[in-house]
């Protein structure tokens, strides 16, 4: 991974970003505070983003800036990690508080740089196929005919394990319907909502897809962030007991994926699904 100097010092967001801005980035409208399991999980998810993200990229590229693009990517990757390392310390809250925002609004911005340079898919066009919530948390989630979409994700839906899930930039989750039909063709019991996913859509190349996507769902906006992890949840799903099988690290053309919520909206079965700059 480039390990780029970064410009700004830490632990504050990058230079002319404010933490309520950084915040407004990330949850939409800002009526969400970071959490302290959000802390515990961002370094993680820092460290997981950028080699997804980044892979076959040409190091010239990651090196390489845009007009209205103030720092490369090399640049974003060194120090959205460096700011990754001060949330992971044990030191003051407040600088940890910081420094997540700070990491986050890297984040943001280095998904708005991968579009810009062409390296993400940003046209395409499919539909949703089914939506689901799960008031009472766990798998599978019953489909619903439409649901609103806010910065925590779909109205209704709960987490079973809010420890593992609920963080804002897994406010959604989304599967591929060719997907689950493949998998079902070859004898697991997969159907759409049966491995904990909101939205379930057809016609995208799932393949392509990768951290900094923008997607239009109904009249909300997301953005996807990083791969579902596979959980002992779903073994049921799988006629070996593999979940592993929809992992990320086995399959990327079979991930399901997290998003965060750029817009509110709405979205009901039949909204058209729409890869976006």
């Amino acid at each position: 991974m480039p390990t780029g100097r970064a410009d700004d010092p830490l632990p504050g967001p990058p230079a002319g970003t404010s933490p309520s801005a950084v915040t407004s980035a990330l949850r939409d409208d800002g009526g969400m505070e970071l959490t302290a399991e959000d802390l515990r999980s961002l370094p993680r998810t820092v460290r997981r983003w950028w080699p997804l993200a980044l892979a076959g990229v040409d190091e010239a590229v990651l090196e390489s800036r845009r007009e209205g693009h103030a720092t490369s990517l090399a640049g974003l990757e060194a120090r959205s990690r460096r700011h990754a390392e001060v949330v992971a310390a044990d030191g003051k809250a407040a600088d940890r508080h910081a420094a997540a925002e700070a990491a986050l609004a890297d984040l943001v911005a280095a998904a708005a740089l991968l579009r810009a340079l062409g390296l993400v898919p940003t046209a395409g066009r499919g539909r949703v196929e089914s939506v689901h919530v799960a008031p009472a948390g766990g798998v599978p989630k019953p489909p619903v005919g439409a649901a609103a979409v806010g910065p925590a994700g779909l109205e209704g839906d709960r987490q079973a394990t809010p420890r593992a899930h609920g963080r804002p930039w897994q406010a959604v989750s989304l599967w591929s319907a060719e997907v689950i039909e493949r998998f079902a063709a070859q004898g697991h019991g997969l159907f759409p909502g049966a491995a904990g996913e909101n939205l379930t859509l057809r016609g995208l190349d799932w393949a392509a897809l990768r951290p900094g996507v923008r997607l239009r769902v109904g009249s909300a906006g997301v953005e996807l962030t990083t791969p579902c992890t596979p959980c002992k949840a779903n073994a049921r799903w799988f006629a070996d007991g593999d979940p592993g099988r929809m992992g990320h690290d086995r399959d990327p053309a079979s991930t399901r994926w997290y998003a965060r919520v750029v817009t509110p909206g709405a979205v009901a079965v039949g909204d058209a699904a729409l890869l976006e700059p």
